[in-house]
């Protein structure tokens, strides 16, 4: 059994886990459209 500080400890981590998502910067849609063009990676040659 779960006890209650186990509880708010696993709650303290998820709200540091979501703080560190925010903090991403997204991909920009199309940059990855430039890379991944026609359903395949492009490699510099």
């Amino acid at each position: 059994m779960e006890s209650a500080s186990d509880a708010l400890l696993q709650e303290k981590y998820h709200q540091e886990d979501l703080q560190r998502l925010r903090g991403f910067r997204p991909i920009d849609d199309t940059f990855m459209r430039c890379l991944f063009r026609d359903g395949r990676r492009r490699r510099k040659t």
